[in-house]
């Protein structure tokens, strides 16, 4: 069993590579949530749709490689769901005190 500071400081470095695979595919790391990390590539430029998409896709793979480095950090074997979709999202600023930037919309949880 890995305790509680352990899975932290393995998440971090986890989440710190994948942060990377994100600036360098130009895809916008919205937030994680516990073990969970949400992703969204904009459209850029005049890029079509599939471009987004490949993006993402592309991210995904290398985040796929990365996790096999961490089968013996986190004493057990990793697995990694991702899940993609397109199309309209809202986003936006919530809260008072602790400022969340977020996306809703059917495209998000279909996704």
């Amino acid at each position: 069993t890995i305790t509680g500071p352990r899975l932290v400081s393995c998440l971090d470095q986890l989440f710190s590579k994948f942060d990377q695979v994100c600036q360098n595919r130009d895809v916008e790391k919205i937030k994680t949530i516990g073990d969970c990390y949400m992703a969204v590539a904009w459209p850029s430029g005049n890029a079509d749709n599939a471009d987004s998409a490949m993006r993402v896709l592309r991210a995904a793979q290398e985040m796929h490689s990365i996790i096999g480095e961490f089968d013996q950090a986190f004493e057990a074997p990793l697995s990694l769901r991702v899940g993609m979709h397109g199309g309209p999202v809202v986003s936006g600023m919530i809260g008072k005190t602790k400022f969340c930037f977020d996306i809703w919309g059917d495209a998000v949880n279909l996704a």
